[in-house]
């Protein structure tokens, strides 16, 4: 997360691609609306930061 940085998520939710949660290496992650990410995870995804 240090490559966007949590001060930048401003509401939005970290995705990990590959469905690991601790697997934080950039190919990995992407920063989603939190609809988007619920739309990604369909609809399972709560107000956390990461899945």
């Amino acid at each position: 997360m240090a490559e966007v940085g949590v001060d930048n998520l401003n509401g939005n939710h970290v995705h990990h691609k590959n469905g690991i949660p601790w697997d934080n290496r950039p190919s990995n992650i992407e920063v989603l609306t939190p609809e988007e990410h619920g739309r990604r995870h369909g609809g399972q995804v709560s107000g956390g930061e990461s899945a």
